[in-house]
């Protein structure tokens, strides 16, 4: 509904990034009506698959538009109408939502007062991740299987988790939320050394970029950027450079892990990035 809603999308996606989790309950409340709730269905399986993935606080819940107080990492429902639910709850940094309801992301839903039914926009608004809704009646059978939450709790980007489970290619969907964001992801933890950041260099200085795997994964290809242009690449854990010149530098070190390995199916990259001036170097 705004700049400040848009912005706060991209936040609430870095700071899950940052943090590495995403905290509070998953909870999955049952659809309001028989129609929305068509997905209730494998609310079970999918409670039972994130805590098999070591997430404890996670629930199953009747109905009811007045559910406040929680920290929510996840929440899915459906629902026409919704009351305090949505703003008489904390969602975390990194949350992901989706109700099921035919008209939750109308253009009308994005005014700046009104709504035809839940409007996403109002958890946009409370700081969520990445949400889900639909432009116009799409009939129930076109939303993302709930089984959305396992993807993501196992590393999945925000848009891999919802668009992987939509039974259709994207019949009338919208998903607002940074698609790259993985907070739930292992990665590759990447380090630096022979150049600190803020350091200035006065003699060319050779740099080393170590990948360390997560989960005895293997590291596929490690690469050292210097300000956006590669400068060095491996087929394995390590890659080695001479810094020489003169002026600021940025130095980007990516790992990238094989596609096979790793927790759950997802194969994320790690990064790290180190500022540094060269002076005559």
């Amino acid at each position: 509904r705004s700049d400040e809603d848009a912005a706060r999308l991209l936040r609430s996606a870095l700071d899950a990034e940052r943090a590495g989790r995403v905290p509070g309950t998953w909870l999955f409340m049952n659809g309001a009506d028989r129609a929305r709730g068509a997905l209730d269905v494998e609310y079970d399986e999918v409670v039972a698959a994130l805590r098999d993935l070591g997430q404890t606080d996670v629930a199953r819940v009747p109905f009811n538009a007045a559910d406040t107080g929680r920290t929510l990492a996840a929440f899915v429902t459906g629902t026409a109408s919704l009351g305090a639910t949505i703003e008489g709850n904390r969602f975390s940094a990194g949350a992901i939502v989706d109700n099921l309801t035919s008209l939750g992301a109308v253009p009308q839903n994005f005014a700046p007062t009104g709504e035809a039914q839940v409007s996403i926009a109002r958890w946009v608004a409370m700081g969520v991740a990445g949400v889900h809704g639909t432009v116009e009646e799409p009939l129930n059978n076109c939303f993302p299987s709930r089984r959305f939450a396992v993807d993501y709790a196992e590393g999945a980007t925000l848009a891999e988790a919802y668009l992987r489970h939509m039974p259709f290619v994207y019949w009338r969907n919208l998903v607002l939320g940074d698609p790259m964001t993985a907070p739930w992801a292992h990665r590759p933890r990447v380090t630096v050394t022979g150049a600190g950041e803020g350091e200035t260099l006065t003699a060319s200085r050779v740099v080393t970029v170590v990948a360390e795997p997560p989960d005895g994964a293997q590291i596929v290809t490690t690469v050292l950027y210097v300000d956006g242009v590669e400068a060095a690449r491996s087929a394995g854990d390590r890659v080695t450079h001479c810094l020489a010149g003169d002026g600021a530098r940025e130095l980007l070190a990516v790992a990238q892990i094989a596609e096979d390995q790793g927790a759950g199916r997802h194969a994320p990259k790690g990064w790290t990035r180190v500022r540094v001036t060269l002076r005559g170097a």
